[in-house]
């Protein structure tokens, strides 16, 4: 199989996962299951396994950008099986830092930062 028709079922199946979450989220509320996702999940590791037939056939004769290609592809097949599985949240999580800082440390940083905004500041 080339990798042309490998991606073009690969779209093709991100496309019915798509449309399967939609079905999903609407059938949850109404509790009745529209489609079969383990055989959806079934045909997508299938896939996989049949990219990194590829990836190693690639790499053994050299040819460095289809396996890189190939890498690529599996990974985002792996992440439409962890989606459809609900290991992985659409939206993913919020970058979110706390920092606690002393009084001085911060009036440093706010000082140097109004300090860079007015060099940045176009001069009339």
């Amino acid at each position: 199989m080339d990798l042309f028709n490998l991606e073009k079922r690969v779209r093709t199946l991100e496309a019915l996962s798509s449309r399967l979450r939609l079905v999903q989220s609407s059938a949850n509320r109404s509790g009745r299951p529209i489609l079969d996702t383990p055989s959806l999940i079934g045909e997508l590791e299938c896939l996989s396994r049949e990219v990194t037939v590829i990836k190693d056939d690639a790499i053994f004769h050299g040819e460095y950008r289809l396996a890189l290609v190939c890498i690529r592809e599996f990974c985002r097949l792996v992440e439409l099986i962890a989606r459809l599985r609900g290991e992985l949240d659409a939206q993913g999580p919020p970058n979110i830092l706390h920092v606690h800082l002393d009084p001085d440390t911060a009036k440093k940083i706010a000082e140097t930062y109004l300090e860079k905004q007015k060099r940045l500041e176009p001069h009339e």
